[in-house]
């Protein structure tokens, strides 16, 4: 009887070990999920609050542009200072269709340089007809003016409403023509005295949450 209960005692004690150890694995799991957690996951609780405008104001182009060529993301920097490159998860389907610099003119005709914009066109390799604009300005402000667009709308107004990514703002349009929802939308924030717009086409809110959470971090 002795030997028995002896027996259980160490049973009992191999069975707390082996509890102990499962439970310490199961905390080492969860942490290292928990510290792993695909950024991508967070960017869709992004609640996307849409701005509506009417397609086509009419203005006219106040710049001139140039194709550039870069072979490294350090050479494109240097163009403006900061990257309009973005880094979500869905742009490894995606492929650069090109890089463009913008320089501004005044009334007169002549070039403001130092309020230069570079844009970047991400084209889908599957469909063509999805693509992405992304466009940076070398100050807080896009004095560009694209005919027939909405680029210039004004980051300022606050009376029109605005996602928050962090503690950040950002202003989201949906284009609207002849009352029908354009395939075309886009995005306006500031970031690190830079200013924003990145234009989206054929793209859904899931993907278009991710781009923002990206180029906002």
């Amino acid at each position: 009887m002795d030997e028995k209960t002896s027996q259980q005692k160490k049973d009992h004690r191999t069975l707390f070990i082996i509890l102990i150890w499962v439970g310490v694995f199961l905390i080492i799991f969860a942490s290292f999920a928990f510290f792993n957690e695909d950024p991508s996951k967070n960017a869709k609780q992004i609640e996307l609050k849409w701005n509506q405008l009417q397609f086509g104001e009419i203005v006219d182009a106040n710049f001139i542009w140039e194709d550039i060529a870069v072979d490294t993301g350090d050479e494109l920097t240097e163009v403006i200072g900061v990257s309009p490159a973005v880094e979500a998860p869905l742009f490894s389907k995606f492929s650069i269709g090109g890089i463009r610099k913008y320089i501004p003119t005044d009334d007169s005709g002549a070039l403001l340089s130092d309020q230069i914009s570079v844009g970047i066109q991400f084209f889908d390799d599957v469909d063509e007809t999805r693509t992405v604009l992304s466009i940076v300005s070398s100050v807080d402000d896009l004095t560009l003016q694209f005919p027939k667009s909405e680029y210039n709308h004004d980051l300022r107004n606050l009376d029109e409403i605005w996602t928050i990514v962090g503690e950040n703002r950002c202003k989201l349009f949906k284009i609207y023509a002849d009352g029908m929802v354009s395939q075309y939308s886009y995005a306006v924030f500031e970031k690190d005295g830079h200013f924003w717009h990145i234009e989206f086409t054929n793209m859904i809110d899931d993907e278009i949450a991710q781009i923002i959470y990206y180029a906002m971090r």
